[in-house]
């Protein structure tokens, strides 16, 4: 698992170095692995602005580009990649500079044209497994500045093995809570129990639990008006940084949650749910699922799953349907958060040979009292970055 430093920061103010961290860490029983530095090595490249670019003269494939680096002449170079016009701005590793891998940027001649550095995908800096093309930034990045200073990659990341009796350190807040104690700082948290909105959640959407030994507990809040589209930076650049990609604003924040305070929740289009009403029940004869992954999974009375009044929406614990999800044109959802019972979930799981983020969480065991927490802090969440109105309350199901 991996953990941001500046992410851990929301929570208490460390000023260790991040060798004392993980030494601390190691001496809990968990393992850090790893201390990586994104920006550690990337020392010469800066932000370059395309100016230009035309067919490379002997070459159908690659594209002659001059591009302003702020340092006094504009740079020719020579690029493969097609995704990128005049005007944009790209990482651009001057001759000298040195990528992640060891590649060293020298001046070359390709095809007959001499190129005077390299513009660089996300890959190529070691950034993420995405080579589909430049890294396109944004457009306000100032020409010729470090990009270790314009992506804020001044920051660590500790690859942290945790053990399967550490599910409460499986999460930023998690790993926090144990520095505060280690270190004898304070820990903060936001207020957490804003459950305002219009309307009454009752009115919108109603939750069920047919057997309360697999699910103890099941919320859901709805939130209406939210535009489905890209996460702002902030949210792409934590979650890129811990190695999930970002799909959109409404996935990006469940997960962003997740990882925030170790509590999985899913999002499901309210419209695609018939009747209103969730039932958290053991899957019937014959039924099946298409998960997210469009995999059609043959279901049996062993297995929990997220129901409305005709058809299986989720694998509880496990994986979300694709009949229900969130697409571009939705604009309701109805958030989950609840606690699953661990084996349920490990055995679901590995009868039908899957293992999410989610049910790698729910087999180690959640905190049940973070269902309300989860459904209030993604409420707030796509209020502000989906434009969405929660409706007041939560559909907290939880007999106890």
């Amino acid at each position: 698992m991996k953990i941001l430093l500046s992410w851990l920061k929301d929570y208490i103010d460390i000023q260790e170095t991040p060798e004392k961290i993980a030494e601390a860490l190691n001496m809990t029983g968990l393992e850090v692995e790893e201390i990586i530095q994104p920006g550690k090595n990337l020392d010469q490249i800066v932000v370059g602005k395309i100016l230009s670019r035309d067919p490379h003269p002997d070459a159908d494939k690659l594209s002659l580009c001059s591009v302003d680096v702020n340092r006094g002449q504009p740079l020719q170079i020579v690029c493969g990649a097609s995704n990128m016009k005049a005007g944009d701005k790209v990482p651009v590793a001057l001759i000298g500079a040195k990528l992640p891998g060891g590649f060293e940027i020298s001046r070359a001649k390709i095809r007959g044209v001499e190129s005077f550095g390299m513009m660089c995908s996300k890959k190529e800096l070691g950034l993420s497994e995405d080579h589909g093309g430049l890294y396109i930034l944004e457009e306000q990045t100032p020409i010729g500045e470090n990009i270790v200073k314009a992506l804020d990659l001044d920051d660590v990341v500790f690859d942290i093995s945790i053990t399967p009796n550490r599910g409460d350190a499986l999460s930023h807040l998690g790993i926090a809570r144990e520095l505060s104690a280690i270190f004898n700082l304070p820990l903060h948290r936001n207020p957490l129990g804003d459950e305002e909105g219009d309307d009454h959640v009752e009115n919108h959407i109603s939750v069920e639990i047919e057997d309360t030994t697999h699910c103890p507990r099941y919320g859901a809040r709805v939130i209406h008006g939210i535009t489905v589209g890209p996460s702002p930076d902030w949210l792409k650049d934590r979650l890129e940084k811990v190695g999930l990609r970002s799909i959109n604003n409404v996935v990006d924040i469940t997960n962003y949650i997740m990882l925030d305070i170790g509590h999985p929740m899913h999002a499901f289009d309210l419209s695609k749910i018939a009747g209103n009403g969730i039932l958290v029940r053991n899957a019937r004869k014959d039924e099946k699922i298409i998960t997210l992954d469009n995999i059609e999974h043959p279901l049996d009375s062993s297995m929990l799953v997220i129901a409305d009044n005709s058809k299986p929406l989720a694998l509880a614990g496990v994986m979300g349907g694709l009949l229900s999800s969130v697409s571009e044109k939705t604009t309701s959802v109805m958030l989950e958060a609840a606690f699953f019972n661990p084996t349920t979930v490990r055995k679901t799981a590995k009868r039908l040979g899957m293992m999410s983020d989610s049910s790698y969480r729910f087999e180690r065991g959640t905190n049940i009292d973070n269902v309300p927490i989860a459904l209030n802090e993604a409420a707030r969440l796509l209020r502000q970055i989906a434009g969405g109105r929660p409706v007041k309350g939560v559909a907290d199901c939880y007999p106890k």
